[in-house]
């Protein structure tokens, strides 16, 4: 089939069952949507309107119970992905507005979801981060779904040649994939199999390209520290795909500081600049643009910070930062400089990187998970 036949088919396809995506980017986020573990230890499934004035905003809450942890939700136009942690046995499918599920999808055989995905509205196409259990020295792939007439469909595997495929992100035509190269096994837990010899990068593949199933260009990788260093999240902001904010972690035993924070522009990867004696411990768990592009926020959970830094020509500089206990969820808020954040510790917050403010939304009983995401 031809490339363009098949995107084509792919568009028309999504528009069944009203899974469609948008396709017009919005400022405003109208809801929130992460994982919880709730006070008796279980996974479930959190969302939230935000309404009202900014001065005394209104927080709906709902939440629906989960297999097991969730790691990121994505979404689809009017339905979300709820993608499972790493070594994840499940991807499901719900509706946006009732968080009620409408499909449930295993792994291939013998393989595992990496706990990220994109989608990407323009190709009606979502692209999950995979690994294969049975690949004890290979490579990670980049499955990609789209919507057949009950749902989800897996219908390409793309090569990534790499360890630890992680956070991924899409643009209008190009998909970027954090590139961890960390090597982990579901017999193992957490434990990582290569220290030492990490070989982490960011990876690039033009999504037309589905139907020729590529594997993924290298677009950078660290000049130093590579064998200890794994870059795992990254954003990409619509009005500038070109630059592409990243974090990483460092996992040598004698971690270096400041830590982890990154911009790749024109295929250079380039370490932004803190003040001395900045620490992080080593580890870097969300990266997010805001709405204008122009702000940038890296959240340090293991020292309950969020770094917010400035484009500025000729470089970016740090503009704030940002303290809550155990801080790691970010995504855009409706207006330039503003986030939303969630923490370890059930804390809902917004902050200000323009008026340096930062407000307590909503304080729960159980424990917000890493991500945190924005419609």
């Amino acid at each position: 089939m031809r490339r363009r036949s098949f995107l084509t088919k792919l568009a028309a396809l999504a528009g069944t069952l009203g899974f469609r995506g948008d396709s017009k980017e919005t400022n405003a986020p109208q809801k929130l949507y992460t994982g919880i573990i709730d006070q008796n230890g279980k996974a479930r499934l959190w969302a939230c309107q935000i309404s009202g004035p900014s001065s005394k905003p209104l927080v709906q809450m709902q939440t629906v119970a989960l297999p097991s942890r969730a790691h990121e939700i994505v979404p689809m136009g009017k339905t979300v992905a709820v993608i499972s942690r790493r070594h994840g046995d499940y991807m499901e499918v719900r509706d946006k507005k009732s968080l009620r599920l409408l499909q449930s999808l295993a792994p291939p055989k013998g393989s595992y979801f990496c706990g990220h995905a994109t989608f990407q509205a323009s190709t009606s196409t979502l692209f999950a981060t995979e690994w294969s259990k049975s690949n004890e020295g290979g490579t990670g792939k980049i499955g990609a779904y789209t919507f057949a007439n009950h749902g989800l469909k897996r219908v390409a595997s793309i090569a990534t040649s790499s360890n630890g495929p992680h956070a991924v992100v899409s643009s209008v035509d190009q998909i970027y994939l954090a590139n961890g190269g960390v090597k982990t096994s579901p017999g193992s837990g957490p434990a990582k199999l290569n220290l030492g010899s990490i070989d982490s990068s960011i990876l690039v593949s033009p999504s037309t390209d589905i139907a020729g199933k590529p594997n993924f260009s290298q677009l950078a990788k660290p000049s130093k520290y590579n064998g200890w260093l794994s870059l795992r999240h990254l954003d990409v902001h619509p009005s500038q795909p070109s630059i592409i904010a990243c974090g990483g972690q460092d996992y040598h035993p004698h971690a270096f500081d400041p830590a982890l924070f990154f911009i790749c522009e024109a295929g250079q990867l380039k370490r932004l600049k803190v003040p001395l004696g900045t620490k992080t411990r080593g580890y870097v768990g969300s990266v997010c643009f805001d709405v204008s592009g122009e702000f940038i926020a890296f959240s340090c959970p293991k020292v309950s910070r969020v770094f917010v830094f400035q484009r500025s020509k000729p470089a970016y500089r740090l503009a704030h930062t940002f303290r809550s206990t155990d801080i790691c969820g970010l995504c855009k808020g409706p207006s330039r400089g503003e986030f939303y954040a969630t923490t370890g510790t059930g804390m809902l917050l917004s902050f200000n990187a323009q008026t340096k403010t930062q407000k307590l939304l909503a304080k729960y009983d159980f424990s917000f998970d890493n991500h945190l995401t924005a419609s």
